[in-house]
């Protein structure tokens, strides 16, 4: 038997990213209008969505490293949103989750595309992000073990944890929130707890090899989050969540 479940009969599981930062090879006001060309037909049926940040001129959003990497326009088609910004593409599978396999094979589409137009010179960053809740407390259903001067910490006393984490080539980071109130899909708002992983990866590397090694950048990342968020819960936990191992 697997060590890590294959699914979660439960999902817990509201939104899905995949993220790539690139240097562009040609001016920012051109990029977009070659990836969507690109993606566009791939994504078919798919709605254009402009984003505020357009309403911040364009020197502003070129020289504030907060903004630099911010998508400008959503193509949405049904729960899946694929974010296009002069420096950044990002792919997003909101609520309900597709599958690994699946949510896979539509960022390789879509990234074969956009990486044959050749407007994008060099990739900087990939990141992966799962965003989780869960009904329960984190500090009751998790190993977490936080301590200041040998008092722990506790659900009363802890709002939130950020905290990055070194492996390899690539970093962790983790986003614990213990009470959070969110509404998703007109859902009455609720009270959750909410399990943030990212996987990034900073390796620049050209757009050919990048393309090349795609799929194991994925694959090692999604690896690497399934393990970090089966690890932080305890095992009675997931057991409650019906847990799919074959």
């Amino acid at each position: 038997m697997n060590k890590y479940p294959i699914k979660l009969g439960q999902c817990p599981i509201v939104e899905t990213i995949f993220e790539v930062k690139f240097t562009p090879n040609c001016p920012d006001e051109v990029v977009f209008g070659v990836l969507f060309q690109a993606i566009s037909p791939v994504l078919k049926g798919c709605n254009l969505v402009p984003l505020p940040i357009l309403q911040i001129p364009s020197e502003i959003r070129k020289n504030d490293p907060n903004l630099i990497n911010q998508p400008h326009y959503h193509l949405i088609k049904d729960n899946l949103v694929v974010g296009i910004g002069p420096r950044t593409l990002f792919f997003s599978n909101r609520e309900p989750y597709k599958g690994w396999n699946e949510f896979k094979r539509f960022v390789i589409q879509l990234l074969e595309a956009a990486t044959q137009v050749k407007v994008i010179s060099s990739v900087n960053q990939t990141g992966l992000r799962y965003i989780n809740v869960i009904e329960s407390p984190l500090f009751s259903v998790s190993n977490l073990v936080v301590s200041i001067n040998e008092q722990p910490l506790t659900p009363d006393t802890t709002a939130s944890i950020h905290t990055e984490i070194k492996k390899g080539d690539k970093v962790v980071i983790l986003q614990l929130n213990n009470s959070v109130e969110i509404s998703l899909n007109n859902k009455p708002v609720r009270t959750v707890s909410m399990i943030d992983i990212g996987i990034a990866c900073n390796q620049v590397m050209s757009v050919d090899t990048f393309a090349k090694k795609l799929d194991s950048i994925l694959e090692e990342s999604h690896d690497l989050e399934k393990q970090t968020f089966y690890d932080l819960l305890l095992g009675s936990y997931i057991d409650a969540m019906s847990p799919i191992y074959t």
